[in-house]
């Protein structure tokens, strides 16, 4: 990347976690933003971002955001942070190889195909994987709570692990906790058990993640059904660089305190949206079929969370 200039980043698919990035990176580098929502593009070019922390601190920031490709075609972006939806990527994979030039693109996404796909249209040594485990609500147009600031991971798709540093240090810069893998597989696996069962299991409940901490039944479903997905990690030899199932711990005996976070599915179906249920807990068992694991709880919330989704 270019460290003699002002490094040029675009935030593509700047909803919820994007905003949050590119209001904390807007400090120190030139942000640009993508969004195909006239209405949030609107208000955020007029009042900017507000973040709203557990604490209720606010910190604000203004920066350039567009519903108009052709309008940022023309700029070299140092880095891509790619924050669409899992069911969006391949859209947004076509739009950023026809019409952008950049030097690197790093998904920060649910799913588990993402990189997979972005593959297809760009070579493979500009790709990086990224996930996040901070957790947040998009309130209003440009209003965001974040309930937890968590962490990114980073990691190559398939290019050395010092090519990454430039990423960590630039979310570093941006006063992020930012962790190197050597493997993406390690980082998004654990994101993806998480999310395959604390996402439904809000919608589900019509709960908080608070429940864990009350609620015994809660923690032994919970338990058995990441299980089910460390299973699968275990018969495809992949070893995670976190346990998913210590951010569970961590909400249970009270280390990340007034959780009141209910999870994107959750969010998802009160906007009346589509939700990313076959791109998490659907690709787990879509992987587990094929090693011939069983995983009838991750099944099970999978089919509840179906019929919801359906009638909703």
């Amino acid at each position: 990347m270019n460290t003699k200039t002002k490094q040029k980043i675009l935030i593509f698919g700047c909803g919820t976690i994007g905003g949050i990035i590119a209001t904390r990176l807007s400090k120190v580098f030139d942000i640009f933003a993508y969004n195909i929502n006239s209405k949030l593009v609107k208000k955020i070019n007029k009042d900017g971002i507000k973040i709203i922390d557990r604490n209720n601190n606010i910190n604000r920031a203004k920066f350039c955001i567009s519903n108009k490709i052709e309008k940022i075609k023309n700029i070299d972006f140092d880095l891509v942070i790619l924050t669409t939806k899992a069911y969006d990527t391949e859209m947004a994979a076509k739009t950023i190889s026809k019409y952008l030039n950049f030097n690197k693109i790093i998904s920060i996404q649910n799913g588990l195909n993402n990189a997979k796909i972005i593959c297809k249209y760009m070579p493979y040594n500009s790709i990086y994987c990224g996930i996040t485990t901070m957790a947040a609500q998009m309130l209003a147009y440009g209003q965001i709570k974040l309930f937890f600031p968590g962490i990114i991971y980073v990691s190559p798709y398939k290019s050395s692990l010092k090519s990454a540093v430039d990423i960590r240090n630039l979310f570093r810069k941006g006063g992020f906790i930012t962790n190197i893998a050597k493997d993406y597989k390690q980082i998004i696996w654990p994101k993806l058990i998480f999310n395959s069962v604390m996402n439904p299991f809000t919608l589900i409940t019509k709960s908080e993640y608070g429940i864990i901490k009350k609620c015994k039944e809660a923690q032994t479903l919970i338990k058995e059904a990441m299980a089910e997905g460390v299973s699968v990690t275990k018969g495809l030899g992949i070893k995670l660089y976190f346990n998913p199932y210590e951010i569970v711990r961590n909400i249970q005996y009270g280390k990340m305190n007034n959780f009141q976070y209910r999870g994107s599915m959750y969010y998802d179906i009160i906007k009346r949206k589509r939700t990313e249920l076959d791109f998490i807990t659907g690709e787990i068992i879509n992987q587990a079929n094929k090693l011939g694991i069983k995983v009838p709880t991750l099944k099970t919330i999978y089919q509840i969370t179906k019929i919801i989704e359906k009638i909703s």
